[in-house]
């Protein structure tokens, strides 16, 4: 039973984007399936009946956050538009740096890639079509910039989106373990497989 006090608050403009926001945090702390609505509730100082106002089942929130995820991601993609190729990888790279300094959270699209078997099949097809999006826009900037002579990479640009994909994902988990300067590293030797000189993306 939801109360008049937390009713009132469920109804809230931004009430539902708050929710969003601490479910996002944990997600990208502790996993999808790291976390309840009693966490939410805790957080947001209201009961987990509140949250299920907004959010009916799991299921729902999850695929809530990963439309949230895409549509930050596309946005982004419109901005970086035109942008010479390795300025557009670079700001690619930058916005997962952000999530290692904002207290050593990783990719929220990596979390639920690796989580894909053990979430609902509605945040399934949802993290799929996501990562077919980012995969694909990977594609398109490094084929073009190969084909301006930006980058010089070897191998087809499918496997090399892979390479730029699977790297910067692991290298937020293995400075998790092992430090920040990992994802320096790994930062460093991309540029080098993409044949660019380039400075880190630190901010």
């Amino acid at each position: 039973m939801v109360s008049s006090r937390e009713r009132k608050v469920a109804s809230k403009p931004d009430t539902r984007e708050e929710i969003l926001r601490t479910a996002s945090r944990l997600l990208q702390l502790n996993g999808f399936n790291g976390f309840s609505y009693g966490h939410i509730a805790k957080e947001l100082g209201v009961k987990s009946a509140a949250v299920h106002y907004h959010f009916p089942s799991k299921a729902a929130l999850g695929v809530a956050l990963v439309d949230r995820f895409r549509t930050r991601y596309r946005l982004w993609m419109e901005d970086a538009a035109g942008l010479p190729a390795a300025d557009q990888l670079s700001g690619y790279v930058a916005i997962h740096r952000r999530f290692l300094e904002r207290g050593a959270r990783v990719c929220p699209g990596g979390v639920l890639q690796a989580e894909l078997y053990a979430v609902p099949e509605e945040v399934q097809a949802s993290v799929t079509q996501m990562a077919q999006e980012v995969h694909d826009w990977l594609v398109e900037v490094l084929t073009a910039g190969r084909a301006s002579g930006e980058l010089t990479f070897e191998g087809p640009p499918e496997a090399m989106a892979t390479v730029v994909g699977a790297t910067v994902q692991g290298a937020l988990q293995m400075a998790r373990i092992l430090g920040a300067e990992q994802f320096d590293l790994a930062e460093a030797q991309l540029w080098r497989f993409l044949g660019v000189s380039r400075e880190l993306t630190k901010s």
